[in-house]
């Protein structure tokens, strides 16, 4: 293992017994990815080796065209990544977001995950090199994550664990002054790029679905483009995403132990959006907890935090207004 990289077990990791937050847990993931350099801001340096804090996207960017896998780390989404996919990069940003959350509509043609938990940061951060990565959809990833300072025990599987599922970085146009190639050229017929980055997009899912079953089987921890909990019977669901999902979950437990068919559909992949959050929600009343939106999806009752953080009260509230028949779209 590099120096300061502690060993935490073998193929599923073991539990640290520091607390991380959420920059930490993914700077831990990309340093058993074989993340040579990080841009962004502290800690992240001191975790995988190198930092820096301008522009980190344009930064990593150029970085992974030499094929150095690379991680940035950044305080609302820029233009930067729409011009990552545009070239086809398959960079990973950690994104903290603004107030709402509406910075991470910014990200054009980008895999963006929604993790809920510091655990989730570091497996998806791992698949989204492996994803991102792939010759069928080089484009580039990003992590929202909340509150990037809330700390939590993680497991971190080992670095080789993680090569047996993750190939070294191989781009089909990499930046050699030996073989010099153009990037980004400007094209008269856009039309023909943007077909281009929806069958990358659309390659994407089925590669995210046969790496989270890998996933699955190898570190016994479930990943998937959304989660259902006690959906079974349900016949009122939640659906949200992010840190707001814990919230929902209590007051889903509460309200079926009051004889309530209550349910959550949890969205952990924003894009490439997955057609069984349909069917799954079909034939069901629902309320959309959002921030800004971002979910583009509309419920019986909507309820729009504006990146306020909602309460058990705020999720009863909405269920209590679902139960009477009421459709509304209502602001925190």
């Amino acid at each position: 293992m590099p120096q300061g990289m502690p060993h935490y077990g073998d193929s599923g990791g073991r539990r640290m017994n520091d607390l991380v937050g959420g920059f930490e847990a993914a700077s831990y993931a990309a340093k058993v990815s074989g993340a040579e350099v990080a841009f962004g801001r502290n800690p992240v340096g001191k975790i995988i080796g190198m930092s820096v804090s301008f522009s980190p996207v344009s930064a990593a960017c150029g970085s992974t065209l030499c094929e150095k896998r690379s991680i940035a780390f950044v305080s609302g989404v820029g233009m930067e990544i729409a011009a990552a996919s545009e070239m086809r990069i398959p960079v990973v940003a950690v994104n903290e977001p603004e107030i709402d959350c509406s910075d991470i509509l910014m990200a054009r043609n980008a895999i963006i995950f929604l993790p809920e938990s510091r655990q989730e940061i570091v497996d998806s951060t791992v698949l989204a090199y492996k994803i991102c990565e792939d010759s069928r959809v080089l484009l580039p990833a990003v992590m929202n994550v909340e509150n990037p300072g809330l700390r939590e025990v993680i497991k971190i599987p080992t670095e080789q664990a993680v090569e047996n599922i993750l190939p070294k970085l191989k781009l089909p146009s990499r930046i050699d002054a030996r073989k010099p190639c153009p990037f980004n050229l400007p094209s008269d017929d856009i039309s023909e790029q943007r077909l281009q980055q929806a069958k990358a997009m659309e390659n994407a899912h089925e590669v995210m679905r046969k790496a989270f079953e890998k996933w699955d089987g190898k570190f016994k921890r479930k990943c998937g483009f959304f989660e259902s909990y006690r959906m079974e019977d349900a016949e009122y669901v939640f659906v949200c995403f992010g840190q707001a999902s814990a919230v929902v979950r209590y007051v889903v437990d509460y309200l079926r132990g009051r004889n309530e068919k209550a349910g959550m559909l949890r969205v952990s992949v924003l894009k490439p959006f997955d057609q069984g959050i349909a069917m799954a929600l079909k034939g069901k009343k629902t309320a959309v907890i959002d921030t800004c939106g971002l979910l583009g999806m509309q419920g019986d009752i909507t309820l729009i935090t504006s990146g306020k953080r909602i309460a058990e009260k705020d999720v009863s509230d909405v269920f209590a207004k679902l139960k009477k028949g009421e459709s509304a779209r209502l602001w925190l």
